[in-house]
C-alpha cells in the first residue's frame, strides 16, 4: 500500500464487508469492540486515524486476523521494504506496530516489528481463541507473554504465548525492538 489514505480505504472496506457477513449493525459491532459508533461510521466511511488498540477491538469482535482488516483485497503477495509497511501506534504513543507480512485467510499469521519506548507497558486483551504468538527480541529488553506469567527477555530471546488469553509488553530502562508474528489457527 502506497500511503495511510490506501490503509484507510483497506480498513473501512474490510471492516463493513466483515460486520455485514456477520450480520451485525453498527451499533452492534461498536457495542462488542468497546468503541464509539460514530468512530465507527467514521472508519468505514474511509476516514479517520484509528490506532492499534482500535484495530485490534475490530479484529477482535469479529474474529478475523489483524491483517484481514488493514490489507488490500487483491494483495496476494506482499513485499514490504523497510519503513514501507503498514504503521500503527497505540493511543499512549509508547509502542508503534508495523506489519510486514501478512496471511489473514484461513490458518494464517500476521509478522510485525513493534517498538516500545522506554518504561512502556502495554496490556493487550485477548486475541480471538486460537491465536498464538511469537515474539523474538531484537534491541534491549522487554518483559511480554500472559499477564499471570510474563516472561523477560532480552535482545536474541524468543517467547511462544496464547495470545487468547490478556498479554503484556513491557520495558524497563532501554527502548526496545521485537518481530511479533501472530499465529492464528
Amino acid at each position: 500500500m502506497d500511503n495511510l489514505k490506501d490503509v484507510a480505504q483497506a480498513l473501512a472496506l474490510n471492516v463493513k464487508e466483515n460486520r455485514e457477513k456477520k450480520g451485525l449493525s453498527l451499533s452492534q459491532l461498536a457495542k462488542l469492540a468497546g468503541i464509539g459508533k460514530s468512530t465507527l461510521s467514521v472508519l468505514e466511511a474511509g476516514n479517520g486515524n484509528p490506532n492499534i488498540e482500535t484495530i485490534w477491538a475490530l479484529a477482535t469482535a469479529l474474529q478475523v486476523p489483524f491483517g484481514q482488516l488493514i490489507n488490500e483485497k487483491d494483495s496476494k503477495v506482499m513485499s514490504v521494504k523497510k519503513g514501507d509497511g503498514v504503521s500503527v501506534v497505540t493511543q499512549s504513543k509508547n509502542m508503534q506496530a508495523d506489519l510486514l507480512v501478512s496471511r489473514p485467510l484461513r490458518s494464517g499469521f500476521d509478522v510485525f516489528e513493534i517498538s516500545l519506548s522506554k518504561n512502556a507497558e502495554i496490556l493487550s486483551e485477548a486475541h480471538k481463541a486460537g491465536t498464538n504468538e511469537v515474539v523474538i527480541v531484537t534491541e534491549g529488553e522487554m518483559t511480554t507473554g500472559s499477564i499471570d506469567a510474563p516472561i523477560h527477555l532480552k535482545a536474541g530471546d524468543t517467547a511462544f504465548f496464547s495470545a487468547s488469553s490478556a498479554h503484556l509488553y513491557r520495558t524497563h530502562d532501554q527502548d526496545a525492538k521485537a518481530i511479533v508474528i501472530m499465529d492464528y489457527e
